[in-house]
Formats: structure tokens, sequence, C-alpha cells
């Protein structure tokens, strides 16, 4: 236990670390002493933690006497190590020298820890003749664990390489699993030990955990299928940092022990990833589980490649990635996809990411399968997508993309996205090639953007927004197949494009594109605006509709295949005439005149129109020199 001994000002303290004590009886009084250099803050935060070291309780090995069979067997410990107890959970100690090495979970005994003498039951799968020995199967971590009790603390792991004969089980709260450093300390697991290192199980929660400066990998041979590095079973608010999880078929998973609920809370920090089989990181029934810093992927070529960088499924939500690299690195097939939404069932959950940047990958950035109904709140800002020959999305029929928003990112890729809704892209760069198709519910909108290549809109629309945007591909957007609201103005077409830019034009709405003859139907609004319908031939209706024509002069709507006039006297001719905009020549508006006499009924607050001869004043008056006209909703003010 960290005892302060002495102090010195803000630049450190003296203090005890204890010698190794059972879990039921007092602490030794031998204690070993050194001196921290550190923030005064920190300090103080640590000065009621528990510090034991797992070379303390990593016991020499022992050789009872007799033999071993399969199942149950009442062993003699003599004397019962520290931190090892007859009633301990999810415990193992390690039988060798004769018969098949294995780990054997105590489930058993009369023993306790620092006895004298004492009998514990292990259970083991294989026969041991005589002459067999036991020992600690995680190095000392399991029995320090043990030794810390009810009030945990921290075990530390020496440099060097630690043998992991077994999963070490964090059961308890408020442990934490240290080394000096990642690649320094290293657990060293067993080909088949699966998971290396669990926090919680499947009856209980580990409360805070923190695994720290330390790396978890496997022995050398081809890695099992199901196995894990480290196993977030059932968590709440727990830290890892500095951290180096490889040679997996999953390096890392967060979960809980059932489909009600979700642990909650990993803040990762400069985690690093690499070597799986299918993904370096899974999250299902977790919440909160945010990741900064680090890297999945390793510099330099790295065995095995996953299926997938990242799993979303279950009832994961609020999972975020922050300033990292994910880069699986390999000599052969390229990773398929970054991240996977595998039987996603969170129809509001939030899926972050910021400033990461996507390399080196072989079909898809994001997929899903036909068990993921929707992928909700997917947030990309920042972002940057490097290979332009795969997909940025390559999603199930059954899965529609719902809440979505991706700002700043550059996508070498091309984008391809049916019935999206509510979806927003907004200041990104676009490499490769854009298809977007409505659907029953679809809502896009899409300003700001620059595209380097084609983009084609098609399908039926509730909303789709295409404003702000600079086009540099081959033709300009195609717009042939849409049909719905589409709002397209103020884009800018690079001047090699085969189609003049709708500079002044503001495609408003649009009726049925497949039925030519069909007369375009009218829905007026609350405030008295027109949603304009046109056709694929281009005929319209009607587009003079009270009150909107009642106050704005015809002059301000053009077809677009005629020419517009501009108040510099300059035209501007668009592109087709199969369209109709709302013309606004350099920022001007042209209302309705009228002479006070002639006067329409008093419309609804906020119409404006000219008046030829109003007088200024608070009510509208004949005999001025002319005045604009507001309705306040009961009379027309001329101030």
């Amino acid at each position: 236990m960290i005892i302060v001994a002495g102090l010195g000002l803000i630049f450190g303290i003296f203090v005890t670390i204890a010698e190794p004590r059972t879990f039921r009886d007092r602490p030794r009084r031998a204690a070993r002493r050194l001196f921290c250099l550190a923030p005064i803050s920190l300090l103080l935060s640590s000065a009621n933690a528990q510090i034991f070291l797992t070379a303390d309780y990593n016991f020499p090995p022992q050789t009872p006497s007799g033999s071993l069979s399969p199942g149950g067997n009442s062993i003699m410990l003599a004397p019962v190590p520290l931190g090892v107890n007859y009633d301990d959970t999810n415990h193992y100690l390690y039988v060798s020298g004769t018969g098949t090495p294995e780990s054997c979970p105590i489930t058993g005994g009369t023993g306790t820890s620092g006895q004298p003498s004492g009998v514990i039951i292990i259970n083991c799968s294989h026969a041991h003749a005589s002459g067999w020995t036991i020992q600690s199967a995680t190095a000392g971590g399991k029995e320090a664990q043990v030794a810390l009790g009810a009030a945990g603390g921290t075990l530390q792991y020496p440099a060097g390489t630690s043998p992991m004969h077994a999963q070490l089980v964090i059961d308890s709260s408020n442990i934490s699993v240290v080394g000096v450093g990642r690649d320094s300390t290293v657990l060293s697991a067993d080909l088949a030990v699966t998971p290396v290192v669990q926090f919680g199980s499947a009856t209980s929660a580990a409360s805070s955990p923190v695994l720290k400066d330390l790396t978890v990998s496997r022995a050398a041979g081809s890695v099992p299928s199901g196995s894990i590095g480290v196993f977030w079973r059932w968590f709440q608010y727990g830290l890892q940092d500095n951290i180096h999880v490889t040679r997996s078929d999953v390096d890392e998973w967060a979960d809980y022990p059932d489909t009600s609920s979700t642990s909650l809370g990993l803040d990762s920090y400069g985690a690093y990833l690499d070597s799986a089989s299918t993904a370096y990181l899974k999250v299902s029934y977790a919440s909160e589980v945010h990741f900064y810093g680090g890297s999945f992927g390793v510099n330099g070529p790295e065995t095995p490649n996953p299926a997938q960088a990242v799993i979303i499924s279950g009832g994961a939500n609020d999972v975020r990635f922050v300033g990292m690299n994910i880069i699986p690195r390999t000599t052969g097939a390229k990773t398929p996809y970054a991240v996977s939404f595998l039987g996603s069932n969170t129809d509001a959950g939030v899926f972050t990411f910021t400033s990461v940047r996507f390399e080196n990958f072989g079909t898809a950035y994001f997929q899903s399968n036909s068990g993921t109904p929707s992928i909700g709140g997917l947030q990309v800002t920042h972002c940057g997508f490097a290979d332009s020959s795969i997909a940025t999305f390559s999603l199930d029929a059954a899965t529609q993309l719902v809440a979505a928003t991706i700002v700043g990112t550059t996508i070498a890729s091309s984008v391809t996205l049916t019935n999206p809704a509510w979806v927003t892209l907004s200041g990104d760069l676009f490499g490769g090639t854009m298809a977007m198709t409505g659907g029953a519910s679809s809502i896009l909108t899409i300003t700001g953007n620059t595209f380097a290549t084609d983009a084609t809109f098609s399908g039926a629309w509730t909303e789709l927004s295409v404003t702000g945007n600079t086009f540099y591909g081959a033709t300009a957007p195609n717009f042939s197949s849409a049909t719905g609201q589409v709002l397209y103005g103020l884009n800018t077409l690079d001047g090699s494009l085969s189609q003049a830019p709708l500079q002044t034009g503001i495609v408003l709405n649009q009726g049925s594109a497949s039925v030519a003859s069909a007369a375009p139907t009218m829905t007026a609004s609350s405030n008295g605006w027109k949603e304009v319908f046109y056709n694929a031939a281009g005929a319209v209706s009607a587009f003079a509709h009270a009150p909107f024509t009642d106050y704005f002069e015809s002059s301000n709507w053009y077809a677009l295949g005629s020419a517009h006039p501009n108040s510099d006297g300059s035209t501007t001719t668009p592109d087709s005439a199969s369209n109709i905009a709302f013309n606004v020549p350099l920022g001007e508006v042209r209302p309705k005149t009228y002479s006070f006499a002639v006067l329409p009924g008093t419309p609804a607050a906020g119409f404006f129109v000219y008046c030829t001869n109003c007088t200024p004043a608070s009510a509208c008056a004949a005999g001025g020199a002319g005045h604009m006209a507001v309705s306040n909703g009961t009379n027309w003010t001329c101030q």
C-alpha cells in the first residue's frame, strides 16, 4: 500500500510499496522505498492506491504428490501461495511436467492464502502422472488481483515477457493492470488462450478497470479462430492507455453479458491494435466506447490481416474514433472493409470518426449486412479516405443510412447511396463519382462541396438540396431521373463542361419526370408561397399564383432556357428549358407595383409591394412620391 513517508514540496514524495501480504492476514512490515517525481495532483490522487507487483505473487512451482485425472482433483499445497484461495472465481493454476500441460480452474477445497498448507480442488481436462508441477497460470497476475481484495488497486507486471497460460480475468472493481511501457512489458499467451485479459465476467461487472503500459500478444503459430486479446466483458467506466494488442482473431472486444443492456464507458488513449484475423476491434453491447490517438494496423507487413478493421454490432452506441490511423498493412490481399455494421440494431446510435485517416482497403470503407436495418448517427468529420478504386459505402439493400453527416472530409473513393434519410454532406472533397438514388423517405443535403468527377441523382426524393458546390467533372450534375422536391442552386461548374452552369437559377421543385404529359400539381404553403412543379417536357400548368405573384413582378420568373436580363445590361442563358427558376439578378428582387388606390387587400404580415404615390407614414396614404408598403397583418405601413 502506498503510504506518504515524506514530502519535498512540489518535487516529490517518499512512498512505500508493501511486500506481499495474505488476503486474510496483516501486511508484512518490510517495505521497499522509492522516491517519486510527479505532479502533486497525481501523487495525491494515487496516495491511497495499493500497488502489488505480480512478480511477488508468481509463486515457485510446487510438486504435490500423486497423479491427476480428468475432472476434479484435491491437491495439497504447502504453503498455500499468496493470492490463492479455495473459493476464488475465474482463477486458473498451470499444471505441467507430465501429461499435456494445461491450466486448471480452482473449483473448491479449504485452503486459503498464506496457510502453511491447505487443500485446493482443481478441475483438469487431462491426466497427469506423478511428478507434475503446479504454478501461477498468469505470472502472478490473478494472485495479485485476489490479494488486492475489495479495496482494489494496481497489479503491476515487470519489464520483459510474462507467460500467460490462462486468461487473466479481472472480476472485481477498481483494478488496474499495468506494465512499465508498451512493448516493454509483454503478456504473451499460449496460442490457445482466449481471452488473454478479461475485465468483468458473465455474472459480475468490473467498475473503473484500467489497462495501461503493456502489450498483449500470443505465441507463434496460426491465430485460433474466435480468440480474443482483450475482452471487455462487462465493465463500467474503463480506461486503457498506451497499449498494444496483437495476434488474436479479434484484438479487442467490448460487450455485455446479454442483449438486455450495454456496458458503459471505455476511454482508450494511444491504443495500437494489429495482426488480427477478423477485426482489430469489435463493439457489440457497449456504449460510450471512445478511442483517442493510436493506430489500427502496424507500420509494416502484419500477419494475419483482418477481414475488417472494426465491427459494430448489437446495441453498440456512441462509438468514437478521434485523431488516429486505421490502415491495415499487408503484402497480400488488402483488408476488404474498414467498418462493418453486422447485426447492428441501434436506430438512434452515434458513430463518430474525427480526424481519422483510412487507407489500404480493398472493397469499401463502410459495409452492412441484412441484419442491420439502419445505421443511425454516422458522423464523419475532417477525415481522409485515400483509396480511389473502392466504394465508400457498400450497404445491404435492407440498410438505410439515417441522420448522417460527412463534413470537411476528403474522399477519393466513389460514393453511392440509396434512400438516405436526413443525410448531410458539407465542405467535402469528392475524388470519385457520386450516385445518389432517392427513396420513400429520402432527405439529402449537399452543400459547399467540391466534386472532381461526375455526380448523378435519380429516384424520388422527399427533399434533395444541392447548393453552393463546385463541379469539375466531365459533365454537369445529372438530375434527369430525379423526381420529387429538388433544390439546385448557387453551384459553380467548371468552364470546360459541356453544359453551362445554372448561374441565376434555382429549381424549386420537380414533378413527374416519367410522365411528360401529366399536368403538374400545385400545393400552396401556409405563408402564401407556391411550390412550383414541372414535368420532363418543361410544361408548367401555372406558376403565377396568388398571393406570390400579387407581390413580385412576373419578370422575376424565367424559363431556364430563356435569356435572363441582369441589372448590368447583360443576359444569362441557362442550360435547359425543362426547368423553371426564380431569377435574382445580382441580388435584386423586384416587388409588384401599385398606386395607393389599388393596393390589394391586406395579406399576411411580412409581404411587401411598392406604392407609387404613397407618403412615408405608419399607415400608407396617397399624395407622396412613392414608398415601400409592408403588411403588418392588419394594415399597409409605409415607414
